[in-house]
This record gives C-alpha cells, sequence and structure tokens, in this order.
C-alpha cells in the first residue's frame, strides 16, 4: 500500500494520555475550576494553547511505503508525548531514558515497583504511582511506546516479532537503568504490555520479581489471553490481578481464565488477590490496602536473615 499527498493531523492521536503533565500536578483543582466562573480567554491566549497542544500536520509530498508512513507517524506520537510528559516535576532522564519518579515517604523505601504502561495510559497510572510511594515504595512510570497498540502477543507474524525483540530491550534498559531494590520489586503491567512481558518476568529475565500486578489486561485473541493465564497462575510469587475497566466479553473471559488458573494451580491465598470492580476509587483502596498489609519479602527468608546478622554484629 501506498500513501499518497495527504495532511494528516494527529492531535487527538497524539495526546490519548487524557490528560496533560500539567494537569496532573494539581488534580484537586480541576473541580473548582470547573465550576468557578471563569473570563474569557482572549484569541491570543487561545491560539497559544491551540500551538502548545496540537502537533503540526503532517504533509507527504510524494508517494512512501505504507510501513514508512506508519512508522513517521509513531515518531512524532512518541516525540509529542515525551514533550508533555517531560514537563511533569517528577519526570527524569538517565542514560536516554525518561520515566516519572515518585519516591517513597520514608529514607529506607519497603522497595521498587515499575510500572509499565500501554499507549494512552499514563496519566491513569499516576494516581497509583502517587498511593505506592505513600506506601514507601520507590514507584517508577516509564514511557510507553505506540507501536504494540495494535499488536498481538505470541504471533508469528514477523512484525510483532520485531517490535517485540525491540520492546523488551527498551524495557530491560530502563529497569537495568534504575536497578532492583535489596527488599522487593514489584511490577505492574498494564493493558496490552502484559503479554509481552510476562513470560520474561516469570523467568527472571527482566528482574527477579517479588509481585506481578495486571491492570486492565486483556487481548482480543483466545490464544493470548490463554498463554498470559498460564505464565501468571505458574509464577511463584505475589500476583494481583486488577480490573477497573467496563465489562466486555474478552475482558471477562481473560480475567476469569486467569483466576480459574491461579485456583486450579493451587496457588496460595496469601500469594493471589484478584479484584473486579469499575469504581476507580474503590479500586485505588483495595491497591492501597494490598501495598500496607502485604509482606513482599515472605519469599526471601535469607534476606531476612541477612539482615538479623548483620544487624547483631
Amino acid at each position: 500500500m501506498k500513501i499518497k499527498t495527504m495532511a494528516v493531523l494527529l492531535g487527538s492521536l497524539l495526546f490519548c494520555s487524557h490528560a496533560t503533565a500539567e494537569e496532573l500536578q494539581n488534580p484537586e483543582n480541576e473541580q473548582k475550576q470547573d465550576n468557578a466562573e471563569q473570563p474569557e480567554k482572549s484569541k491570543e491566549t487561545d491560539s497559544q494553547d491551540i500551538k502548545q497542544n496540537t502537533p503540526p500536520a503532517v504533509t507527504v509530498t510524494e508517494e512512501i511505503p505504507y510501513d514508512e508512513y506508519i512508522n513517521n507517524q509513531n515518531d512524532l506520537k512518541r516525540k509529542y508525548l515525551r514533550e508533555n510528559w517531560s514537563k511533569h516535576p517528577n519526570a527524569k532522564e538517565v542514560n536516554g531514558i525518561t520515566y516519572l519518579e515518585f519516591e517513597g515517604k520514608k529514607k529506607r523505601t519497603s522497595g521498587h515497583l515499575f510500572m509499565i504502561p500501554s499507549w494512552g495510559d499514563m496519566a491513569k497510572l499516576v494516581p497509583l504511582a502517587k498511593i505506592a510511594a505513600e506506601k514507601n515504595f520507590d514507584t517508577f512510570i516509564f514511557f510507553p511506546v505506540p507501536e504494540l497498540n495494535e499488536q498481538i502477543p505470541y504471533s508469528e507474524e514477523k512484525n510483532a516479532i520485531n517490535q517485540e525483540s525491540r520492546y523488551l530491550e527498551y524495557i530491560g534498559t530502563a529497569i537495568s537503568t534504575i536497578g532492583s531494590h535489596e527488599r522487593s520489586n514489584l511490577i505492574l503491567l498494564d493493558g496490552n504490555t502484559a503479554g509481552w512481558l510476562i513470560d520474561k518476568i516469570t523467568n527472571n529475565e527482566l528482574l527477579k520479581a517479588d509481585a506481578i500486578i495486571l491492570l486492565d489486561v486483556f487481548y482480543k485473541d483466545q490464544n493470548a489471553n490463554a498463554v498470559l493465564a498460564d505464565y501468571f497462575a505458574g509464577f511463584k510469587g505475589f500476583t494481583l490481578d486488577l480490573l477497573t475497566k467496563e465489562s466486555n466479553n474478552w475482558l471477562n473471559e481473560a480475567f476469569s481464565k486467569r483466576k480459574f488458573l491461579c485456583e486450579k494451580e493451587g496457588k496460595p491465598p496469601m500469594l493471589t488477590k484478584s479484584f473486579k470492580s469499575d469504581d476507580r476509587e474503590e479500586m485505588e483502596r483495595y491497591f492501597s490496602n494490598y501495598l500496607k498489609k502485604t509482606d513482599f519479602t515472605l519469599l526471601h527468608p535469607r534476606k531476612k536473615e541477612g539482615r538479623k546478622n548483620s544487624a547483631s554484629k
């Protein structure tokens, strides 16, 4: 397929994170601002807002291959997402990897929580990251990539395999840039990221995780959902399965399959939890209590003994 001369406006696609970094800095003011009387913006201010928030049109002046055209679009999406979120006060860049960092509240933190958002979901992870920081976890949100948005994991398609390879390299570099925590390491996989990473996590290839947390994970593909459920149920550490999106057949089937396999595998109740609610605030309270009440070091008695021995010397 060839793309001929056209103008494509990507504004609605590039800001699918649903909120800007500036808005997220003061979410409590959002309702007040909606209810308060606001002075009418000048045309000049409106023009400035449009300049800041609307990406330029992409005009293709000659025929190019379809794949190249899609790559150009994805490059622009990454560029504008990075420019937007780099303004967030918690944004950091180390070794070319940009991420948001929310530090635990105490000097000696409970561990690291790595959050891997799917495309368009960075904004919804920020409240959870703040909750985790309140519970004394250093929490990191990595930037998503747009390429996986339409891909199905465990596929034999060449494009999917190539994208998986690049994605694993990116996430591996991001995690190693920050490093593991000596006490506990948790990883949250959001949306369509889980299928690309969970086998590497269960095999300790990306990091040695103490807990895998899934958030709104499903695919419109039975094989992908089944394979992911097998890995999830077979993981030897803690597992938390959160579901907050409105019900649909694919989502309900994927969630039920994971819950059934965890029970079938005889996974101890202390290790596995499932929570299903379309009430966002209720889910956040559950997540907060889960982090507060769960001792993620239970599976590492040697670490505990080592700390006791060193303290007694």
